[in-house]
């Protein structure tokens, strides 16, 4: 890898681009908060239409698809700085994992076999 014209290693690139991509959080208290307070109003909103509806038969497919998007939307406005720090620490596990193989592989070569 000394054929890099920056001398730094693609590996310690990729690195600092995670870095960089997750520097900032994903929401500010703030706006997680409003966030909520949307999905509230959302909520609410789908539980009148659906009590005023509730005798036609489409209703209740409604319904049930808006509530099952209502948890994906509660679970992610919850839990995706969490889920995108797990994939960055697993991102860089792969980056170092590659890179022993890369340093393994290279070596064995480099003896001669």
């Amino acid at each position: 890898m000394s054929g890099d014209a920056g001398g730094t290693e693609p590996s310690d690139d990729l690195r600092r681009q995670l870095r960089e991509a997750t520097a900032r959080p994903l929401m500010t208290p703030a706006l997680r908060r409003r966030k909520l307070m949307l999905w509230v109003f959302r909520q609410v909103v789908l539980v009148l239409l659906a009590w005023w509806f509730w005798e036609h038969a489409w209703m209740r497919w409604a319904f049930g698809i808006g509530v099952a998007f209502a948890a994906i939307n509660l679970f992610l406005i919850l839990f995706a700085q969490r889920l995108l720090d797990a994939r960055m620490r697993r991102a860089e596990q792969r980056i170092d994992h590659l890179e022993r193989t890369l340093r393994g592989a290279d070596g064995h070569n480099a003896a001669g076999d």
